[in-house]
């Protein structure tokens, strides 16, 4: 199996969106990359079907790498 593929499959691959401090729940994705057939993408989406009230809300993510936590970014956004 590619590297790449192993990678991306690998279930301590994935990213966490917390809102306000609370895990939101993901399902993932896998596709190709656009133009390059042998890359692919990973993502972990998560759905507000009913959007969020208005109100000024904490985001985070965490990227995971092989279980291992890489990267945390945290933005405040505020909706109206």
């Amino acid at each position: 199996m590619p590297a790449e593929l192993s990678h991306c499959i690998n279930a301590g691959t994935h990213f966490d969106l917390f809102v306000d401090g609370v895990q939101q729940p993901s399902v993932v994705d896998i596709d190709l990359l656009s133009g390059d057939p042998k890359v692919l993408q990973k993502f972990n989406l998560t759905n507000f079907s009913n959007g969020l009230p208005a109100g000024t809300y904490t985001f985070t993510g965490q990227f995971f790498e092989d279980g291992q936590l890489v990267l945390t970014r945290t933005s405040f956004v505020h909706f109206i």
